[in-house]
């Protein structure tokens, strides 16, 4: 509506005493006119999409319930993983009777040590480097065959993150570099 009225406006302000320079800018204008445009045709659009059925909530719902069906049915023995997930998770708030026999004992030594507590806190977002990186083959084997084990479940994901935060930082880094000068060559 501004676009519209961009001449009324500009002679009430002007009457006013204050000038509005980007009404005698053309390509100012010419961007604004493209911007109105656009805004026209994405309220037009949304007023389309509503009007098939703006409070169709049961098809929300439906949809949801088959989602929440398909979880259900793809983690259907999650739980009886429980414990072993929150072993892997947080070593130093599980009971030791939670944990396997063969896991106990370790389990016992790591709680006590207090450096490999802090270690830990520090690598609270990246639990496995710290299984990797402080549990060591020699003093927790079944503690780092157990992460391992469960580890391996979300490898995937775990691979995926790592190459797309890789590709991130390469892009970045990249983008540093870009010039006019090389932009030119091409």
């Amino acid at each position: 509506r501004v676009y519209y009225l961009k001449e009324e406006l500009d002679t009430f302000m002007r009457s006013k005493g204050m000038v509005i320079p980007q009404f005698t800018d053309s390509s100012w204008l010419s961007d604004f006119a493209v911007l109105v445009d656009i805004t026209d045709h994405l309220n037009s659009l949304n007023l389309h999409l509503q009007a098939n059925n703006p409070d169709d909530t049961g098809t929300y719902l439906n949809l949801i319930s088959d989602l929440r069906a398909q979880f259900s049915a793809r983690f259907v023995d999650i739980q009886k993983y429980k414990s072993d997930f929150r072993l892997l998770a947080a070593p130093f708030d599980v009971s030791v009777d939670e944990a396997a026999e063969l896991e106990q004992m370790e389990l016992v030594n790591l709680q006590c040590n207090d450096l490999l507590k802090s270690k830990f806190r520090d690598c609270e977002d990246d639990t496995i480097t710290f299984y990797q990186k402080y549990l060591t083959e020699q003093q927790f084997p079944e503690l780092r065959k157990h992460a391992k084990k469960f580890c391996c479940l979300f490898g995937n994901t775990f691979t995926c993150e790592q190459l797309f935060s890789k590709m991130k930082l390469t892009k970045s880094i990249t983008r540093t570099r870009l010039t006019d000068d090389h932009l030119m060559m091409f």
